[in-house]
């Protein structure tokens, strides 16, 4: 069986890609500001959805393990509450390595980053994608920019689902019912 169709196949290529990533030139402020901690993605190589955020914060380069800290708690409130198990999807950044002082990423960062989530992708057999917020949402193009959020797109052949990121509802409490509710869109992936 060719490397990149069983599982542990998969995984390797994905380790292969993030190794790429790590000696990217592109990334190399971000990377030294990061002291060179990357942080992959984490998740079943066949999961349900993808969920994409922007770049990880100071308790996910400690622990090496997208969305962990507060954003994560919240975003496994969300999950929990449409029925869904961390377990079952795949979480990763469109910047692997924290940014100095939480900046948002760079233009040409995020730019950089996209071949990298596509290959990501592909290897995790092409599942729905979750966007977290306005930086992994203007990863997939301009036209993005207008799509509003919690409504599924198409994105080529992928279903994309545009959704605030949990920050948004951890700096402003009273954002959360509305989230909540928005999250439930999760469940109604399009078919096409």
């Amino acid at each position: 069986m060719p490397p990149g169709t069983s599982e542990a196949g998969r995984r390797l290529l994905l380790r292969r890609l993030y190794a790429k990533y790590e000696t990217d030139t592109a990334f190399a402020r971000v990377r030294s500001e990061s002291g060179g901690v990357l942080v992959p993605g984490d998740g079943p190589m066949t999961p349900r959805l993808m969920f994409i955020g922007e770049a990880p914060g100071a308790r996910e380069a400690k622990l090496r393990k997208p969305f962990v800290g507060a954003s994560g708690n919240f975003l496994n409130e969300m999950l929990a509450s449409v029925g869904i198990d961390r377990s079952e999807v795949f979480i990763t950044n469109v910047v692997k390595y924290r940014p100095r002082d939480n900046r948002d990423p760079e233009n040409h960062e995020v730019y950089a980053g996209i071949p990298y989530l596509r290959k990501e992708h592909a290897l995790l057999g092409s599942p729905p994608m979750v966007v977290l917020g306005r930086h992994a949402k203007n990863t997939l193009g301009g036209e993005m920019a207008g799509w509003p959020i919690g409504k599924w797109f198409w994105f080529g052949r992928t279903p994309v689902l545009p959704l605030h990121h949990p920050a948004y509802g951890l700096y402003q409490s009273r954002n959360r019912p509305m989230m909540f509710e928005q999250f439930k869109a999760v469940l109604e992936v399009p078919v096409g």
